[in-house]
């Protein structure tokens, strides 16, 4: 959807037939397509945030669990894991 969007807005004279998303989706979410760009290009920059959250969180879990050296320290870094995962809980 974000690159449809990008070539939409790009594009000089957009046909929006060429379009298979805009077209399934544009007088449901948003009434024109200008303004669905807009909405899937703002979601798609609010993503990027939070799959930089989640790589930080798998990558913490990953180099803690390759440090540790026993079950404790895997369970901790296990506990540490689900604590912080717990902000994804309801988005």
């Amino acid at each position: 959807k974000e690159e449809e969007a990008r070539e939409w807005l790009a594009a000089t004279d957009p046909v929006l037939a060429d379009y298979p998303f805009l077209q399934a989706e544009v007088g449901v979410t948003a009434e024109t397509p200008e303004q669905l760009c807009q909405v899937w290009l703002n979601l798609a920059s609010g993503w990027v945030v939070i799959a930089a959250m989640i790589e930080n969180l798998r990558f913490t879990a990953s180099a803690g669990i390759a440090a540790a050296t026993t079950p404790a320290e895997i369970a901790a870094v296990m506990a540490a894991f689900s604590a912080r995962s717990t902000m994804f809980q309801g988005a």
